[in-house]
């Protein structure tokens, strides 16, 4: 039980709708949930929207 409580503490708040995520965009950082990121289909980066370009 305690584990899972350490992973929720270590889930960040997506930028835009702040639900839970453990995603980051490879671009600028900030936390992203799977709704408002994508793959580059270029280089192959978790990017969000904003820096999806």
């Amino acid at each position: 039980m305690v584990a899972v409580y350490e992973t929720i503490a270590k889930l960040a708040s997506c930028y835009i709708c702040q639900a839970k995520t453990e995603n980051y965009c490879e671009d600028c950082g900030l936390p992203i949930c799977s709704s408002h990121s994508t793959i580059c289909k270029f280089c192959g980066k978790h990017l969000c929207l904003n820096c999806d370009y």
